[in-house]
This record gives C-alpha cells, sequence and structure tokens, in this order.
C-alpha cells in the first residue's frame, strides 16, 4: 500500500497540473487583443512545450524579417455585417475569399477575377440585384444576408476564421525566423540588440539545455496542440486548423524567402483532468485520514 506521504505529493502534482490547465491563455493569437506579454509556443523534440516572448517590431526589423500577410484586423473586419460588407467593398484582407461567397444564392456576388470585382447583378433568396444601376444596393443586400441568412452567417463566420487562422500563421512564421536568425547571429559571435529581449534570453536558456541542437530546432511551433489554459478559446469556425491556401494555422509551418524550412510538429494530450482529481483525493481519504 503507498505511504501517505506520497499519495499526498501525487494529489499536489495532480493540482498543479490542473491549475496550470485552467489559468489564463498567455498564447498570442495576433488578433488585435493580445496582452503585452502574450508567449509563441514552440516544441523542442517534439515534445517539451517551450513559452517563448514575443520578438517585437523592432527586433524584427533589425533582422528585416517581415512575411506578408493580410492587413486587416479580424476584430474590427469581423465585428459585425456590415464591417464585414465594407471589407468586401474597400478593403483587400478578405480578397482571397470573395468568390466563395452568396454561391448557394445562385453563382456568387464577386467575379473570379484578380481583386473579385462585384458581379452585374447577384441574386439572394431568390430576387435579383442590379449591381450596374446601383452597387450600394447590392452590398446592402450582403449585409442583411450576412446579419440575418442562415447560410451568409455560416460564411462570414468560415471567412472571418480562415483570416484569424492566415494571420496567426504568418506571425508565428516570423517568430520562428527570428528565433532560427538569432540563434545563428550568436554562433556567429554577434551581439543580439536589447529590443530583442526578453526573448534573446530564453532562447540563450534553451540554447544552453540542448548545445547539441542545431538552430531550426528552436523554430517549430506545436501545429494542432491546444496550449494549457486556452482550452476552449479558439474561435466558431472550420475548426480545420488551416487558412485560405490549405497551411496550418499553428505557426512554425511554411518557407521563408533564404530556403529556410520551418515546420511544426503534432503534439496531442489524452488527460482528463477530473478523474485525476476523483481517484487521488478518494484514495488519500481512506488511507491517510481514515
Amino acid at each position: 500500500m503507498m505511504k501517505c506521504s506520497s499519495l499526498v505529493a501525487l494529489f499536489l502534482v495532480a493540482v498543479q497540473w490542473i491549475s496550470l490547465v485552467n489559468g489564463d491563455c498567455d498564447q498570442c493569437r495576433y488578433d488585435g487583443n493580445d496582452a503585452s506579454d502574450c508567449f509563441d509556443y514552440g516544441l523542442i523534440d517534439n515534445s517539451v512545450l517551450i513559452a517563448w516572448p514575443l520578438g517585437g517590431p523592432e527586433c524584427l526589423e533589425t533582422y528585416d524579417i517581415v512575411v506578408s500577410s493580410p492587413s486587416g484586423d479580424p476584430s474590427l473586419i469581423c465585428a459585425s455585417a456590415n464591417a464585414f460588407v465594407n471589407e468586401l467593398r474597400l478593403g483587400s484582407s478578405l480578397s482571397q475569399a470573395k468568390q466563395g461567397l452568396g454561391v448557394q444564392e445562385g453563382g456568387g456576388f464577386f467575379n473570379d477575377d484578380a481583386t473579385g470585382t462585384l458581379k452585374d447583378s447577384i441574386s439572394i433568396d431568390g430576387q435579383t440585384y442590379d449591381c450596374e444601376a446601383s452597387s450600394s444596393d447590392c452590398y446592402d443586400a450582403m449585409k442583411e444576408y450576412f446579419d440575418n441568412h442562415h447560410q451568409g452567417r455560416f460564411e462570414m463566420q468560415q471567412v472571418c476564421q480562415q483570416l484569424r487562422n492566415r494571420i496567426m500563421n504568418d506571425k508565428q512564421l516570423e517568430q520562428s525566423v527570428l528565433r532560427t536568425r538569432l540563434c545563428l547571429e550568436s554562433l556567429e559571435g554577434d551581439d543580439i540588440p536589447s529590443t530583442c529581449e526578453p526573448l534573446w534570453t530564453e532562447l540563450q536558456t534553451q540554447m544552453d539545455a540542448y548545445p547539441d541542437k542545431d538552430c531550426q530546432g528552436f523554430a517549430f511551433g506545436v501545429q494542432d496542440m491546444v496550449i494549457p489554459g486556452c482550452e476552449g478559446t479558439t474561435e466558431d469556425g472550420d475548426g480545420d486548423g488551416t487558412d485560405e491556401d490549405g497551411g496550418d494555422s499553428s505557426g512554425g509551418g511554411g518557407n521563408t524567402s533564404n530556403g529556410t524550412n520551418i515546420s511544426s510538429t503534432a503534439f496531442t494530450q489524452y488527460v482528463t483532468v477530473p478523474q485525476w482529481i476523483l481517484i487521488l483525493s478518494s484514495v488519500l481519504t481512506y488511507n491517510c485520514l481514515v
């Protein structure tokens, strides 16, 4: 039979694990709502979860690291049907998604061209709108469609999630490239500027802990892993973790312009928290308190 002290130790480990899981989500989502001290998570050796501090704009600019990404802010674009349609009409962030909108209503709302121009006419719920005569009437009809029509709300939800995923993927790729670059610069004996703190301090710590690992080993993302504390924080959407081009939205994926391959590694957790507490607390009570 286990000693009481061993049971207490196991119970405390379980409680600490649950405290981590139920904490506030500190993963950077790059959606305009991140805290200034959020983290860009990654894996080392496919299993060791690292909370990387974010490399800020000045650090990225020092090494001229820029990954092209939609310029719009999803928190604003997707705040309402009105804002969504205004972006379709005047912005560029949703240009890749235009061709799929309204297809089930009779062929779609936009032409299949480089910029997704408005069609001469569109149909919604069997009513045809002459966009050549009045583009405003067509866009007003779209606002109603995306606000109150089941299919329209679904399409807007899908497009907004794809936009969030794409931006998050692009920003995480920037961070992956930056970590690789800082590692390489330090190995060549170059000084790392203070604008790259506290990321550089954490990277130094991990480089010391894994001296045989090449610099690319610190660039991996977490792919589909749910960060402890971030359960249930994913926005409603398609749920497939892909951007509009089919890439994953988890960071550390893709190729840089200089040929550096940055890829992600899958990692899945299978833990049911309540069973830990119930079993350990019951055994603890029976063996130690009775």
